[in-house]
């Protein structure tokens, strides 16, 4: 993977289990590590569910390869959060990761 194309700055982020104020169990999200990436926005769409508008955008955000990326992480870019959908390994070489994602609306 060549460090040109990483040229952003992304934080990736894990869910933890805490209890808010009144004791329920609500999930948190920590910062893990913030990493260089290539984010590229793929595709964006607009549906309809149940009379109302929705919008979603695809984002694949590449990195260097990293052991405990999951799909129940997230990952941040500026003010965007962003759900990881898949993980893959690219080339199954494990130099780098793409993700594949989609904005938390």
């Amino acid at each position: 993977m060549r460090a040109g194309k990483l040229r952003h700055r992304v934080t990736l982020q894990e869910p933890i289990k805490a209890q808010n104020d009144v004791g329920e169990e609500e999930i948190v999200w920590r910062d893990v590590k913030e990493v260089p990436a290539e984010v590229l926005e793929m595709r964006g769409r607009e549906y309809l569910t149940a009379r109302e508008a929705h919008s979603e955008l695809t984002t694949t955000i590449k990195i260097r390869h990293r052991t405990d990326v999951t799909v129940e992480w997230r990952v941040t870019h500026g003010s965007r959060a962003y759900n990881v959908d898949h993980v893959v390994d690219l080339r199954g070489r494990r130099r780098e990761l793409e993700l594949l994602c989609s904005e938390v609306r």
